[in-house]
């Protein structure tokens, strides 16, 4: 939405970071867009957050797994320190 609005206003939003977190295994490289004739192709969080996001300069994640094991863990590498 940031972004649409930005280039109305003709600017432009470049270089943010994105991530999905699911349950539902990507097959396959998850930053490239799938054919329409593959059901993936219409995964949202694929085709909009993964895909679209770094092909305008963006940086996205996929993670899978149980948000209860996820997300505390992307929370820990966040806030504590590292050597």
């Amino acid at each position: 939405m940031a972004r649409n609005v930005a280039r109305q206003e003709g600017r432009a939003i470049r270089n943010f970071t994105t991530a999905v977190f699911d349950l539902i295994p990507i097959q396959g490289d998850f930053r490239k867009e799938l054919p329409k004739t593959d059901p993936g192709y219409y995964f949202r969080p694929q085709k909009t957050i993964l895909v679209r996001t770094v092909a305008e300069g963006g940086r996205s994640f996929y993670f899978c797994g149980p948000h209860r094991a996820t997300l505390p863990a992307l929370w820990r590498l966040l806030t504590e320190p590292h050597s």
